[in-house]
């Protein structure tokens, strides 16, 4: 039930007052706090993947936006492009020309953040 996971991380702010509050696994890792993904397409064959994505998409599913773990990936333009503007699951893309201009991207959007 994702509804006193909610409450939970309303109350310690997506783990960052207490880390240890939850046995910390890749899965947990991956389900709650925020993802980027760079250097992978997220195909069709990654079924692994987009099924935790989409267990990711419902347990946050009654949770404002705002207050969601970002979820995106750095994609190049012409890639599928109309299939990641439709943000499949949550995850939001970050469309570049080519990959150096895409990691400077991911630097100004998380300069001075933590990003993972």
């Amino acid at each position: 039930c994702a509804l006193p996971i909610y409450g939970f991380l309303i109350k310690e702010k997506f783990f960052e007052n207490n880390e240890s509050a939850l046995p910390i696994t890749w899965v947990t890792e991956f389900l709650y706090r925020p993802l980027l993904f760079v250097g992978v397409g997220l195909s069709d064959a990654e079924i692994g993947i987009w099924w935790l994505l989409c267990q990711r998409q419902r347990i946050f599913a009654r949770i404002l936006k705002k207050n969601r773990p970002s979820t995106r990936i750095l994609v190049k333009r012409g890639e599928r492009e109309a299939f990641w503007q439709s943000r499949p699951f949550g995850v939001e893309p970050i469309f570049c020309d080519d990959w150096d201009e895409g990691w400077d991207q991911i630097d100004v959007l998380y300069e001075g953040k933590k990003a993972w």
